[in-house]
């Protein structure tokens, strides 16, 4: 049997983690979870075939396993769902348009992914990665016999990315706080070589150019070896401080 492998595309909101997809071919990736895909699918048809995703995952364990779940407001934390959801079948399930947001979303997919890591699914999802929590879910993938993969999408200025966002809003996207770009922008990178050690590969890239392909930057193998690109002349800030720091450090 194959080692199992999860690919994470991390990097802060409006780096366009998404964009990097295109390095890879189509059945490197297997199931992609996209939280704002499908906060934009659930918008337009309210509607969660499960399906889509693999057919081991089933309606009433995902609905569960959401009314497990809570949510912040002002303060306190109050159940996720206020509405049950409608098993339709197996798979598919039908949820109140007052339900849907981005923290409904983002507990579907990690059902989906705590779900194909149970059962040794390979996978790829993309994540802000600004909370331990997603280092720690790709130190829990190794421990269970995955090849980790980690591909890292910044830019050399928050700014790009809030013009980012407020344009994917202009277009039907949903909205983050500019606050809460800024602090998740550094803390992500904060938390990057962390993700490093836990991958067996890690790809760099910087996107800060706008209408031009992600730059790769740089390749680290086992979190020890580091590839340059020849062809970058210019290194973005956030690699030099975080990354080949480190490295030259030693």
């Amino acid at each position: 049997m194959p080692q199992p492998r999860i690919r994470m595309f991390a990097g802060p909101n409006g780096s366009g983690k998404s964009t990097v997809k295109e390095y890879l071919l189509p059945h490197h990736i297997g199931a992609y979870l996209n939280a704002d895909e499908l906060e934009q699918m659930l918008n337009t048809t309210h509607q969660l075939n499960l399906m889509v995703y693999h057919s081991v995952l089933k309606a009433q364990d995902l609905i569960d396993f959401l009314k497990q779940k809570k949510r912040p407001q002002i303060g306190n934390f109050i159940p996720l769902l206020k509405l049950d959801p409608i098993l339709l079948d197996d798979y598919n399930i039908q949820f109140a348009s007052s339900e849907i947001d981005s923290y409904l979303c983002a507990r579907i997919i990690d059902y989906i992914r705590l779900e194909f890591l149970r059962l040794k699914i390979s996978f790829t999802f993309e994540t802000v990665m600004s909370h331990i929590s997603k280092v720690e879910f790709l130190q829990e993938a190794q421990r269970q016999g995955f090849k980790t993969y980690l591909y890292y999408v910044s830019t050399v200025d928050p700014l790009i990315n809030i013009a980012r966002v407020q344009y994917r809003v202009s277009v039907g996207g949903h909205p983050v706080p500019e606050k809460k770009i800024v602090e998740r922008y550094y803390r992500s990178m904060d938390l990057l070589m962390q993700a490093v050690d836990a991958s067996d590969r890690a790809y760099l890239f910087d996107n800060s150019s706008n209408g031009e392909k992600a730059a790769f930057i740089a390749e680290i193998q086992s979190a020890e070896t580091l590839k340059m690109n020849p062809d970058v002349l210019h290194l973005p800030w956030w690699f030099a401080e975080k990354v080949l720091k480190d490295f030259t450090a030693e």
